[in-house]
């Protein structure tokens, strides 16, 4: 029979919100640990919409197509709101006993497998798991009987690549220096709150699936603070963009609050949003 998966086996405990809301099925096991099913294209998506690039520092032996995009750290670190989380990065290909199998512990950003060990049965034993007798770590653990990935869905929304991705802030997606995405699931007295802390020349762009356009459906919304006081507002999708008007603060408001099913599904669970100010 053949076995293919691949994903992150998480130590502890996480927040379940927040990894639905990243889209990646999971499951439960023995000795605290989750596996949380990842493919290429949900890393490559979380990567373009984060804006981080790059690779973790593991061997060939998981390579492309699985996943082991750098943006896998800051996954794992948002549904467990720690810095250094525990877990493993896994994949396996094989079929009658023939093809590979990898995984490699990371505590945070520091890989923990040594060089020249890349074995499940070794990364499982580093995350806690005691054979019981007559089986290895594998067998133990019960991902033996895990042979095939869930389906995964992508997450609905499909924004543009943001150029910069410093530390996150709450309930805000850093897109430029002076701009931002709204994540979902802010309350209203935090987008007021939001609105009024909102500096000069600062942005804050969400989508908006009612407004038309002469394409489709649905605009991405960028209100803007102007550099002398009042709003800006301006609608745009696929190319097509209205002029940047005018508006009041009250209609800013009143903007983000009826878009905010909408927003951008990540840290949705924002009790309080701070702008970072200009330097």
């Amino acid at each position: 029979m053949g076995h293919s998966i691949s994903g992150l086996l998480l130590k502890g405990p996480y927040e379940p919100v927040r990894a639905a809301q990243l889209g990646m099925p999971s499951r439960s096991l023995p000795f605290d640990l989750t596996l949380f099913f990842c493919e290429w294209r949900l890393a490559e998506y979380w990567s373009r919409i984060l804006g981080i690039s790059g690779e973790l520092p593991i061997p060939d032996s998981i390579a492309p197509p699985y996943p082991r995009d750098q943006v896998l750290i800051t996954l794992m670190q948002t549904i467990t709101q720690q810095p250094e989380p525990l877990f493993a990065i896994l994949a396996t290909d094989y079929f009658g006993g023939i093809g590979s199998q990898a995984a490699f512990v990371f505590q945070g950003e520091r890989r923990v497998t040594p060089e020249g060990e890349d074995s499940i049965n070794a990364a499982l034993v580093r995350l806690g798991v005691i054979s019981v007798p007559g089986h290895d770590a594998f067998e133990t653990l019960g991902l033996d009987k895990i042979r095939s990935m869930p389906d995964i869905d992508l997450p609905e929304y499909d924004v543009p690549t943001p150029t910069t991705y410093p530390h996150p802030i709450p309930g805000l997606l850093p897109r430029t220096e002076n701009a931002f995405w709204l994540a979902a699931g802010i309350s209203e007295l935090s987008l007021r709150r939001l609105v009024d802390e909102l500096p000069p020349d600062h942005s804050l762009t969400f989508y908006d699936p009612t407004y038309p356009s002469p394409t489709d459906p649905g605009a991405f919304v960028t209100v803007t603070h102007g550099p002398v006081g009042g709003f800006l507002c301006r609608r745009a999708n696929h190319g097509w963009h209205t002029r940047a008007e005018p508006i009041r603060k009250d209609e800013a408001l009143a903007l983000l609050v009826a878009a905010s099913p909408h927003h951008v599904p990540l840290n949705a669970t924002a009790a309080t949003v701070h702008v970072r100010p200009r330097r």
